[in-house]
């Protein structure tokens, strides 16, 4: 049973680690400008 916990709490904190890196770069990433440029290049829209 502690081997199931210990499992459990390792994919939780190693997902909890991945969502905040995400999140942390989208915010980056906007706040640079980097994401709506690049984002309205694909739509084909001038800045």
């Amino acid at each position: 049973m502690k081997k199931v916990f210990k499992i459990v709490g390792l994919s939780a904190i190693a997902l909890a680690l991945f969502i905040a890196v995400l999140l942390f770069s989208f915010y980056y990433l906007i706040q640079v400008g980097e994401f709506r440029s690049s984002s309205a290049k694909l739509k084909g829209e001038r800045i």
